[in-house]
């Protein structure tokens, strides 16, 4: 026994689709309060860090892994800067007020 049908064809089952989508598209979002934006503000935060943290061990490892003619290049030389500046702006993310939790 199968559900009974809400529409007789497919078309209908589209149409009611699309006039559904338009009256949801002319109805305001409902507005965030303040302190779920900054939990998930923060939260994405930490994700961001966490990424830069591994992608400079990565280049760690990347530039102990070359030769030593490579690590003393000015290749390694700006491959270093990028990786300081990867620091940097970890650095700036965790500085944040918003990083640190409402009392």
């Amino acid at each position: 026994m199968g559900r009974a049908r809400v529409y007789a064809s497919r078309a209908e089952q589209q149409a009611a689709y699309r006039q559904r989508k338009h009256q949801q598209q002319q109805q305001p979002a409902a507005p965030d309060t303040a302190p779920a934006l900054y939990q998930h503000w923060r939260r994405s935060l930490r994700d961001i860090v966490a990424h830069l943290d591994t992608i400079r061990e990565q280049m760690e490892d990347y530039a102990t892994q070359r030769s030593e003619r490579w690590q003393e290049s000015e290749q390694a030389s700006n491959f270093e800067a990028d990786r300081d500046q990867l620091e940097e702006i970890s650095d700036s993310i965790t500085s944040l007020t918003m990083w640190r939790p409402a009392p």
